[in-house]
């Protein structure tokens, strides 16, 4: 069974710590499900210091994947300076 998790997140720019960027995550599991209280505390732990988003997104996805039963995708959607960015892993 394939599960999807949508929420929202910040984490301040590591560029420039006086931006906070916004985040859509989606986050696909298949074979197994999360706790929405688990995803939400990962999140929170990995935007305690400013992070790019490409390492938050494969942090997320290394944090709440499983050993081999099931598979999980974790994609972050973002916009800065004016550019669209979706990193997935």
């Amino acid at each position: 069974m394939k599960v999807t998790y949508e929420t929202t997140c910040s984490a301040v720019c590591p560029v420039d710590e006086n931006v906070i960027d916004m985040y859509g995550v989606t986050i696909v599991t298949d074979g197994f499900f999360l706790t929405v209280e688990e995803i939400n505390e990962q999140i929170r732990e990995l935007t305690q210091s400013p992070v790019f988003q490409e390492s938050l997104t494969q942090m997320l996805h290394d944090t709440l994947a499983v050993d081999d039963d099931g598979i999980i995708e974790v994609t972050l959607k973002g916009f800065h300076s004016g550019v669209t960015v979706t990193a997935t892993a």
